[in-house]
């Protein structure tokens, strides 16, 4: 008989609209192979009755209440040190409708995606094995939004009170926020190792991380795996198609673009075009219409053969943790991927060699025009990048990941 899971996510795993709902379903389809499976998500634009078919079931929590986050901020997050995160999705309606779940199902590992959902965990009276997939370390992320005073409400902005964030940008509270949500995350995530017997991320450098600062080895490394189809390298690709791809209603893809056609793209032939991929608004499209060489098309339906497509993928972060899937994506089919060191955070990639690393503007410059007249170069890197997917990141690794850490022997 197989070992029942239970998977408490932040959304729901399809449709996969960017890298973590893309993280979601692979360790869902890798999980389905060897336990019964129940998911729980919160509420969402996605439809429940669209996941995978070989589900026990789906269950799907309310929205928290407008009154029930301002409580949560006062009493979770000022008085006991939560995250911010944590009181935008905690309600005690969700804990009870959770814990009924759980009684019911009665799983023998629970699952629980990113810190924010953890406390539905923690106040959880069931004696079981409980996991935390938390991502990336995120207060990293953090720490690199203060020195470049990014946007703390990023996609949340769409979604609180309208007088709530006239307040907020008056009152210039974004540095304030910034540095308070820091402080909670860091100290939630090192509390998170002795509140959970296994704690999970993506990135081999920041579970290295982890341990040599909490001493702990029960964090361990479930590293994105991609399916790949054949090599088949394009020779009919756009020479003067450069791929953006991200979801443009998250700050740090906004600035990474900004970062590109401001600082980088004026030092290129203006024949150059930027097809940006992945979820936008109208606030994104009004930011980048002065730029008419930008051309926003959202989703597409065959991603690999865009890339294969397009010259490169551009891709200079200029902050971030854990490991970028739009990266491994576009090498997983050969693409040619042009990024920043932070872009290669956690892989043991050769630059020059499987992608091309920059550090600067004429960095940036030289490798995509090199790339656009060296076609020997291209389908050199071009391979080495799928190599690379097959050798690091391959489906398989699932399995090893399943049997050692969860303990399906």
């Amino acid at each position: 008989m197989k070992k029942k899971i239970l998977f408490l996510t932040t959304r729901l795993p399809l449709p996969i609209s960017d890298g973590r709902s893309f993280t979601l379903n692979q360790y869902l389809r890798a999980l389905l192979e060897y336990f019964e499976v129940g998911l729980v998500s919160l509420n969402s634009d996605s439809d429940a009755n669209k996941q995978d078919s070989n589900l026990n079931f789906v269950k799907i929590m309310s929205d928290t209440s407008f009154f029930q986050k301002i409580y949560n901020v006062i009493f979770l997050s000022i008085f006991k040190g939560y995250p911010l995160q944590v009181s935008a999705v905690y309600s005690r309606k969700n804990q009870k409708y959770f814990n009924k779940i759980v009684n019911d199902f009665k799983p023998d590992i629970i699952i629980c995606d990113m810190i924010r959902m953890s406390i539905y965990i923690t106040k959880l009276k069931f004696n079981c094995k409980k996991v935390l997939d938390m991502d990336d370390v995120l207060s990293g992320r953090y720490e690199q939004s203060i020195e470049n005073n990014d946007d703390a409400l990023g996609k949340f902005r769409t979604k609180l009170p309208r007088i709530f964030v006239k307040l907020y940008d008056k009152l210039q509270l974004n540095k304030f926020i910034l540095k308070f949500e820091f402080k909670r995350m860091k100290k939630q995530e090192l509390k998170s190792l002795d509140l959970f017997d296994k704690v999970c991320l993506v990135s081999p450098i920041e579970v290295n991380k982890i341990k040599c600062i909490a001493k702990k080895d029960n964090v361990f490394v479930w590293p994105v795996t991609i399916k790949q189809k054949s090599y088949n390298y394009n020779d009919f690709f756009d020479p003067k198609e450069l791929l953006f791809i991200g979801n443009m209603c998250v700050s740090q893809n906004q600035v990474t673009l900004k970062y590109f056609v401001k600082n980088i793209y004026p030092k290129l032939s203006s024949d150059f075009k930027i097809r940006v991929i992945g979820k936008h608004n109208e606030r994104v499209l009004n930011e980048f219409k002065k730029y008419n060489f930008v051309n926003f098309v959202g989703r597409v339906d065959d991603l690999t053969k865009t890339i294969q497509n397009s010259l490169c993928l551009i891709a200079p972060i200029q902050f971030g943790s854990g490991i970028k899937i739009k990266v491994l994506e576009s090498m997983a089919c050969g693409g040619i991927v042009i990024t920043s060191t932070i872009g290669v955070e956690g892989l043991n990639v050769v630059p020059g060699e499987d992608l091309f690393v920059c550090d600067n503007v004429n960095e940036y410059v030289n490798a995509i025009n090199k790339i656009s007249i060296d076609s020997e170069l291209r389908k050199r890197v071009s391979a080495n990048a799928y190599q690379y997917i097959e050798k690091y990141h391959n489906d398989t690794l699932n399995k090893y990941v399943i049997s050692r850490e969860l303990g399906d022997e």
